[in-house]
This record gives structure tokens, C-alpha cells and sequence, in this order.
């Protein structure tokens, strides 16, 4: 098994050449970079919350930076609930930087949360002539269906969460053992 220090040196590496691409203002190099980060099975959870969040705030689609938000979110839940807050100070001072980045990009999410999301179906359904018409229901509707399989790619796998909740609290995983403490094992990125 690979060296821990090494493995997190390496996604950090790529992480931060994602991070760069976004600072040189070349989005789509930088999306295309975290989503290959991304696509790697073995990310630990720290650097997929940090490269979820990233995408977070570089797509231009508010659907998409939104679900990329709400994954980052979960898998935060998550974390916390196999490492609850003060068990472990390794594990809570990265995960408060996590939580503030996390709040930070709910609250542009929130500013920038288009009109329409705010209409309920109710009010699509009324027969108010100030309200939606059924085109506008139609169109709401459009869209609905357009964020759900457009993000539906982007969920969290749940077979890799439960390879990663049942090896974090050492249990087999394809006849591999480990201890709670030992880290999940991972891959090296492939540097560009």
C-alpha cells in the first residue's frame, strides 16, 4: 500500500492545479481538471468535498453549481456522522475550513437562486391570470426534468460510500481488512 503522505500530496497536487486554472480565469480547463479529479475512485473525502465545491463555484449553471453543492454537503453529513465533532482534532480543524467553504458558497447559491425556483407547482396551478400559464408550468416542469438528468451523473456514487463507510470502520471489502484508523486506500492521481 501507498505511502498515506504521498497519495494526499498527489490529489492535493491536482487539486491545485485545478484551483489555478480557475485563478487564470480558464473555467473550462478547470472544470474538465476537477471533474477528472472527481472521476477517480480513490479520492479521499476531504479533497472530494474541496473539488465538488470548486466546481460549486465555477460552472455557470446555478442547477449544477447547486448539486454540486448539495453533494459536497452530503458527503460533509456524512463525514460527521462516522466522525463526530471533537472525537478527533486531525479530523475537525480540516472539516471547520470544509464547513466555511461549504456555508460560503450556499449563501452566493442563495443570491444568485434564480426567480423561477422560487415559484411552487401550487402557484404553476392555480387559475390566477397573475400567476404561470400552462406554458409556464410546462416550462418549469422542462427544466425539472432537464436539472435531474443533466445531475444525475453527479450524484454520489452509493457503492463507493458504503466501500468507504465499511472499510473506515474496518470492515472486508473484497477480502481487504483494515482498522478503523488505517486510511482508505487510494490511487496517485496521474499528473498532467
Amino acid at each position: 500500500m501507498e505511502d498515506k503522505s504521498a497519495t494526499e500530496t498527489s490529489f492535493t497536487e491536482a487539486f491545485d492545479k485545478a484551483v489555478a486554472l480557475q485563478d487564470e480565469n480558464r473555467p473550462e480547463e478547470c472544470i474538465e481538471k476537477a471533474q477528472k479529479l472527481l472521476a477517480e475512485p480513490a479520492i479521499p473525502r476531504y479533497h472530494r468535498m474541496r473539488t465538488l465545491l470548486l466546481l460549486g463555484s465555477t460552472v455557470g449553471d446555478w442547477d449544477e453549481a447547486h448539486e454540486y453543492w448539495e453533494n459536497a454537503e452530503t458527503l460533509g453529513r456524512i463525514v460527521r456522522r462516522w466522525r463526530p465533532a471533537g472525537e478527533d482534532e486531525a479530523i475537525d480543524v480540516p472539516m471547520r475550513a470544509l464547513r466555511v467553504e461549504i456555508d460560503d458558497l450556499k449563501k452566493i447559491l442563495d443570491e444568485e437562486k434564480p426567480e423561477w425556483r422560487d415559484v411552487s407547482l401550487d402557484d404553476l396551478n392555480t387559475d390566477d391570470e397573475d400567476t404561470a400559464t400552462e406554458s409556464g408550468l410546462a416550462e418549469h416542469e422542462e427544466r425539472l426534468a432537464e436539472e435531474n438528468s443533466r445531475n444525475a451523473a453527479q450524484r454520489v456514487d452509493p457503492d463507493y460510500l458504503a466501500t468507504a463507510d465499511a472499510l473506515s470502520r474496518g470492515l472486508k471489502v473484497d477480502g481487504q481488512a483494515t482498522a478503523p484508523d488505517d486510511p482508505i486506500p487510494t490511487v496517485v492521481v496521474p499528473s498532467d
